[in-house]
């Protein structure tokens, strides 16, 4: 929900950010790629309907079971994602600000991720 979040902040997901989002949940989730784009696709059509009140939702809950570290991980995933398309438009840059900072992730912390995308 996140991830699709991110990439849906330019109001437009990318087969280029639908293709990242999978492979992203299937590394770090452990799923096949066949699973990954079906739980990514999910992600997407329920972030196009649900909206705002579940991203901020899902954003809360997963900085509450974050362990050590998730949260800068999810940072270079959300970057990676929006980054697919070759560009990151300023609108994915300002979601990806504010999931930071939900997520209680400093400004120099999300400078220097932001540093490797460029």
């Amino acid at each position: 929900m996140v991830l699709a979040r991110a990439a849906r902040a330019d109001l437009a997901v990318t087969g280029d950010e639908l293709e990242t989002m999978a492979a992203v949940i299937a590394s770090h989730g452990g799923l096949e790629p066949e699973r990954a784009l079906l739980v990514a696709e999910i992600a997407e059509h329920r972030n196009e309907l649900l909206g705002p009140s579940e991203e901020y939702l899902a954003t809360r809950e997963f900085r509450r079971v974050a362990g050590p570290g998730d949260t800068e991980r999810l940072l270079h995933c959300l970057f990676a994602v929006t980054a697919a398309d070759d560009s990151i438009s300023l609108r994915e840059e300002e979601e990806i600000r504010q999931i930071a900072t939900e997520l209680g992730i400093e400004h120099a912390g999300f400078t220097a991720v932001r540093a490797l995308f460029r």
